[in-house]
């Protein structure tokens, strides 16, 4: 770097200040993520040691450094938003800089300007540098790392040290030994890093870093109790996680998300790389880092791919950030000996071109890439400005009260939340329980980053008919409902079959019909223990105008005179004598009280590319073979 012209310190200079720029706006006015927020919750304990075991060990995945570090922040400064992301902002920033320094050291001048250029510019690195999370000091670090390891056992480009470099050896323990505490993905890329080089060094350098790791592992002792814990869960899937496993294309879908999801910028990387190789191989010069730089990306993808498949799923776009830069490094690594003005026009087009498509093609500062909790907070103080607070019954549906509790508190908003989730069944049967009580004029509803039940639209609605507002965010919404007409729209089908049983619809109905009881007129379907299946609805979705991803709400009342009885209300689609949806509502879910009607909920989604011959049913299914009566039967798709 010393060595750098005027115009390479000019592209250099410019290429950090655009960088910087694009990694401040706006970093602070978006809303904080579920992670961010989780993290903040985790920190709300009396002592560090509890943070540490109850924040860490026990409730996340990942090594207490960046959480420890987030509770001294906070204990120094608050948790507003950009306090709490400043630091990781910075972090992203410098990050541009060690960046070119390795990239530097690895390849020629014009291509880590270059690759610097393209750096500074993509998404990737710029959303994650403006999260309070582990990845911009974890890319940070990691960098450094390989930056002082390459300067260890490498004099220049090509020549190995014979003698120790202290100060990099210095660097190297201190930089890895963070990126150990960081994330565990940085830690393994580190281990890479540092087994590739071992092998590459001199005999007198090997002896140096085989020490440096056992110092390393010795810092770590403080963490390992945390790293054996939560290696014995073994990732974020299974039968208790919410991560699947990847897809047989995620390494396609990673070199997408790479380049912007652009086909612009793909296309022009992808010739700029194939046009480099015909260029350079004209040059008999060999790169010493190349296949290094190839195998630093691909290795990380392959342990988490594969572990992902066959252990437990851990692999998402997120942990490839540490390891992401050295496929630019590779591409990059081709570019022929330019002049400096061919070089100055070089990093300005790929500086404006990725600029463009980050902030024109792709709008990154009008997307949102995560679940709001902020604007959702917004809406519903928003509605009790509108109409008044004590006049509207709030309900949210989030995986922690502290994450919109957050927000409501920052807004100094006097708002009770009656519920903060309804994801399950008993969650769905609490709403109802909530809405068919309240006495309010309005209903105030919000989710966020978790399964949002289609029921809940379908049990708010029954009470309060009329929606006000529905703003619908990336994985996340709010919707304002009213009893009042004048207020809001009611619900609009395109589709409605109903059967009260007052009459015979289906042939088989009138085995089944009873005038023991009834919700309303005189007749009640009455399943006994020989009645699996009763009347329902059967029908060729052509015959219906149902479509993929419209809505289709059911409803039925149920009596019975015992709790333990077991059925579901079903909802089916079959092709070709294959099942394409399979939905049902358990009775154990609604029953609470017996001899007295109850009104169970079914709701979900048509699927894509259902077949247009497929045949949609609707139905009973009497599970538990038990004596229990239904009436009112109802199938609504929503418009």
């Amino acid at each position: 770097m010393n060595n750098l012209t005027v115009a390479q310190k000019w592209i250099l200079a410019v290429t950090l200040i655009v960088g910087a720029s694009l990694r401040f706006y706006n970093f602070s006015d978006w809303s904080l993520s579920n992670d961010e927020l989780s993290a903040l919750n985790r920190l709300r304990f009396t002592t560090f040691h509890e943070v540490i075991e109850q924040g860490v060990k026990l409730n996340d995945m990942h090594p207490p450094g960046v959480q420890s570090f987030l509770y001294t922040l906070t204990k120094m400064a608050g948790n507003d938003v950009g306090v709490v992301r400043l630091p990781f902002v910075i972090m992203g920033i410098f990050s541009i800089l060690a960046f070119f320094l390795v990239a530097d050291r690895w390849i020629r001048r014009e291509g880590s300007l270059a690759a610097t250029a393209l750096f500074s510019g993509l998404i990737f690195p710029i959303l994650y540098s403006q999260l309070a999370r582990p990845y911009s000091p974890g890319i940070l670090f990691s960098l450094l790392t390989v930056y002082f390891l390459t300067r260890i056992v490498y004099t220049n480009s090509s020549d190995k040290n014979e003698t120790i470099n202290y100060g990099a050896l210095v660097g190297f323990i201190l930089c890895g030994s963070i990126s150990m505490y960081i994330h565990y993905f940085s830690f393994l890329f580190i281990g890479i890093a540092g087994i590739t080089f071992l092998f590459l060094a001199k005999p007198k350098i090997r002896i140096a870093l085989l020490i440096s790791g056992l110092v390393m592992m010795a810092l770590y002792i403080p963490a390992i109790p945390v790293l054996t814990y939560q290696m014995s869960i073994g990732g974020l899937g299974g039968s208790e996680g919410w991560l699947g496993p990847p897809e047989k294309d995620a390494f396609l879908k990673l070199i997408f998300f790479i380049f912007n999801e652009s086909y612009i910028l793909i296309a022009l990387v992808f010739v700029s790389w194939i046009i480099s190789i015909l260029l350079s191989s004209k040059i008999k010069t060999r790169n010493t880092f190349r296949p290094i730089a190839l195998l630093f990306f691909l290795l990380p993808f392959l342990i988490a791919f594969f572990y992902s498949i066959f252990r437990n799923p851990v692999y998402q776009h997120s942990i490839m950030i540490f390891s992401f830069p050295f496929l630019l490094i590779y591409i990059f690594s081709y570019t022929p000996m330019l002049k400096e003005k061919t070089l100055t026009i070089l990093c300005t087009f790929i500086l404006c071109i990725t600029a463009l498509s980050t902030i024109a093609e792709k709008r990154f500062y009008h997307t949102i890439y995560f679940g709001v909790f902020k604007d959702i907070a917004e809406d519903a103080v928003e509605s009790g400005k509108k109409y008044g607070t004590s006049n509207i019954t709030y309900a949210t549906n989030v995986l922690m009260p502290y994450y919109i509790d957050y927000y409501q508190e920052k807004l100094q908003a006097d708002i009770k939340y009656k519920l903060y989730s309804c994801n399950t069944a008993e969650g769905l049967e609490k709403l109802n329980t909530i809405a068919s009580t309240s006495t309010t004029e309005l209903f105030s509803y919000s989710w966020s980053n978790t399964a949002d039940p289609f029921e809940t639209d379908q049990i708010i609605s029954r009470y309060f008919p009329y929606k006000v507002k529905q703003v619908n965010y990336f994985n996340s919404g709010y919707r304002l409902y009213s009893r009042d007409s004048t207020k809001g729209n009611a619900a609009q089908y395109k589709f409605t079959y109903l059967n009260d049983y007052e009459s015979v619809q289906t042939s088989g109905d009138s085995v089944m019909l009873t005038a023991e009881k009834s919700h309303s007129g005189n007749h009640s379907v009455l399943y006994n223990p020989e009645n699996e299946f009763g009347p329902g609805f059967k029908k060729n979705i052509s015959e219906t105008a149902i479509q993929e991803r419209d809505i289709v709400w059911i409803q039925l009342w149920v009596y019975v005179a015992d709790t333990t009885v077991d059925g579901n209300l079903v909802f089916q689609i079959d092709a070709d004598n294959k099942s394409v949806l399979w939905r049902g509502a358990s009775l154990k879910s609604y029953i609470k009280k017996v001899n007295q009607w109850t009104l169970v909920y079914l709701a979900c989604q048509i699927p894509e590319a259902t077949p247009s011959q497929s045949t949609i049913s609707a139905y009973f299914w009497n599970s538990g073979k038990k004596k229990i009566y239904t009436d009112d039967f109802s199938l609504r798709v929503l418009r």
